[in-house]
């Protein structure tokens, strides 16, 4: 009987993903029909049809199947080691340790294959790390302990990605990768991380094709009224042409427009290094 309804189990399962594989081949902007899909499957359609079919959604669809079942197999696995329905990857710690692994990619401005194989690994470091710390020889792999070294491990990576995310602060938003090195090295020389300007409600940070600008509103006391925004640019590309040039300035001109600036409320700087404070910055405003 436990056999018969595993069986049944497995047939269900199979003619279900079948529909709904047949479902996604015929949506999408260029919508086909079921009977043409058959017949593509089938070597009868036409180019068009085949070149949707066999290179754009099917593969699309097998992939996302065999994830699904890749994740539904660990998910498996979990529950199994765990002996509870609703165990998940967060008790080990693994989802914290790919996740630090990713944004450590992120931050050493991997490419989107490397920070994926960076979220592998890690992840498998904080399971092997899990492993270590809830050994016992006397009593080898309980699940108490284990889900207790799950959780040391898990707030352990969960502290470290918040200290890069803080890290990752200073740029607000994401940088271009064929600047990445060039503000890396600048970086490098300023000591950025622990001296970057704070961020807080008064701080925007916009990038504007290859450019990394800095928009810093600034306290408006009696000495200073003129003075509503900082705005400064980094050039940290040798190779800047003039339509980047030319973004900078219509970001300018937004703003100007947005909030009613004249020339003499935004002050353009070619330095935003970590080290300029506010107060060297209304310096440098009287200077000019």
């Amino acid at each position: 009987m436990q056999i018969l309804k595993a069986m049944f189990a497995y047939i269900l399962g199979s003619f279900i993903i079948v529909i709904f594989a047949l479902i996604c081949l015929s949506s999408g902007r260029y919508a086909l029909p079921i009977e043409d899909i058959i017949q593509v499957l089938c070597g009868y359609g036409d180019e068009t049809q085949n070149n949707i079919v066999f290179y754009f959604r099917l593969p699309r669809i097998l992939v996302a199947i065999i994830v699904g079942a890749g994740l539904s197999v660990a998910g498996g696995a979990f529950q199994s080691l765990f002996r509870n329905p609703l165990a998940t990857p967060d008790i080990l710690g693994v989802t914290s340790g790919a996740s630090f692994g990713a944004v450590l990619g992120l931050l050493l401005g991997l490419s989107m294959d490397y920070i994926s194989i960076a979220g592998f690994i890690f992840g498998i470091l904080s399971l092997a790390l899990v492993v270590y710390i809830g050994y016992n020889k006397n009593m080898p792999y309980q699940t108490t302990t284990m889900i207790l070294s799950g959780i040391i491990v898990g707030a352990l990576f969960q502290s470290l990605i918040g200290y890069t995310k803080k890290i990752l602060g200073y740029y607000q938003g994401k940088i271009p990768k064929q600047i990445h090195d060039n503000v890396r090295k600048e970086e490098e020389k300023n000591f950025a991380y622990p001296n970057r300007y704070p961020i807080n409600n008064e701080s925007i940070g916009i990038e504007v094709v290859g450019k990394a600008t800095d928009l810093r509103k600034l306290p408006i006391d009696n000495k200073y009224p003129q003075i509503t925004f900082y705005a400064a640019t980094w050039d940290t590309s040798e190779q800047t042409d003039q339509t980047q040039k030319d973004s900078i300035k219509n970001l300018v001109e937004i703003l100007k427009t947005e909030y009613n600036l004249t020339e003499n409320d935004i002050y353009e700087h070619d330095d935003i290094s970590p080290q300029k404070t506010r107060g060297e910055a209304k310096d440098l405003y009287e200077k000019e």
